[in-house]
């Protein structure tokens, strides 16, 4: 349960604030198409980490299968 407490947070969210630090009246160049809700976010990601380690397993798979 203690990765519960923990929040996913991002190189661009980091970067953004430090942004902001240095340079006050900056202004993005463009706009996100989709910013998706907290949770949809955090579903995305698992998506993305989970099928990322399905093919490294597979990677590794096969090499480990080979003669």
């Amino acid at each position: 349960m203690i990765f519960a407490l923990l929040s996913w947070i991002g190189a661009d969210e980091i970067a953004q604030e430090v942004i902001k630090e240095i340079n006050p009246n900056f202004e993005p160049w463009f706009n996100p198409i989709f910013e998706p809700t907290g949770e949809l976010e955090g579903f995305l990601f698992s998506v993305q980490v989970a099928i990322g380690a399905l093919i490294l397993g597979y990677i590794i798979g096969r090499l480990h299968g080979r003669p």
